[in-house]
């Protein structure tokens, strides 16, 4: 027993929980069970062979169910509507049924799993948690590694360019002027760790441009950006074509913007 305390010691000095293999995790379980009281592995075990015996018989009575509706559509006279539908129903919920059998044995494996021990039941258990532990921290890994990094390389700081405005063609009428016409775009200037850089152009609200924003050191600030006449008119011309004001208000601040 000290010998394999030993080595699970080794194992969680040299290796981190995300890093273990299936052997190791294996191994780290027996050890962690065999320090327990046989009335707590007992419990975990009871509890965890209860919950899958209720998930197994809930699927395997929901194919059978299946099967019987299917039944009963081919039987004549026991539905209402014409017989032909209810063939066509019943051969689907029969094949649907039957279908689902094979891989609920698959997935739950009933013959190898019914005859486990308590024991076997709580290594079971404490693998999956075990498993889902490995897994959240590997995705929290890879949230932070891609807020981090682009393009493979980590960020050391960034620093914005300049900023501009976009023009869209896709126009909606019951949209407001920023939505419909005006899009900001940004030009950053990305240093990396090994001290290359990189220019990226983004728009306001991606994805790139949300995770350079948290990064950005001693910016320089862009230009206000102040519409043109020719954009003013532009922005009303669009407001006409929906509808949105009338031929007389729309020449009027043409008339008022050329004048300027």
């Amino acid at each position: 027993m000290n010998n394999q305390l030993n080595d699970i010691e080794n194992i969680f000095t040299n290796k981190k929980l995300e890093n273990l293999s299936d052997f190791e995790i294996e191994k780290v379980i027996e050890a962690s069970l065999n320090k327990m009281d046989e009335e707590k592995v007992n419990k975990i075990g009871k509890n965890t062979r209860s919950f899958y015996v209720l998930c197994f018989t809930t699927f395997l009575l929901g194919s059978l169910i299946l099967i019987s509706f299917g039944i009963l559509y081919l039987i004549p006279n026991m539905t209402i509507g014409k017989y032909e539908d209810h063939i066509v129903s019943g051969i689907v919920f029969i094949l649907i049924g039957l279908f689902t059998l094979p891989f609920l044995f698959l997935f739950f494996k009933p013959t190898k799993r019914l005859k486990w021990n308590l024991k076997e039941w709580a290594c079971f258990h404490e693998k999956k948690e075990l498993k889902n532990m490995q897994k959240q921290i590997l995705q929290n890994q890879k949230n932070i590694y891609n807020q981090t990094h682009i393009d493979g390389k980590e960020i050391k700081f960034v620093t914005i360019l300049d900023s501009f405005t976009e023009f869209s063609d896709k126009l909606h009428a019951f949209l407001n002027y920023q939505e419909i016409i005006q899009t900001r775009i940004y030009k950053f200037l990305v240093t990396f760790t090994d001290n290359s850089t990189k220019i990226f152009t983004e728009k306001e609200g991606s994805n790139i441009y949300n995770i350079l924003v948290k990064y950005i050191s001693h910016p320089v600030q862009p230009k206000e950006i102040t519409p043109s006449n020719a954009d003013e008119i532009m922005k009303y011309k669009m407001l006409l074509d929906n509808h949105a004001i009338t031929q007389e208000e729309f020449e009027e601040k043409k008339k008022e913007l050329l004048k300027k």
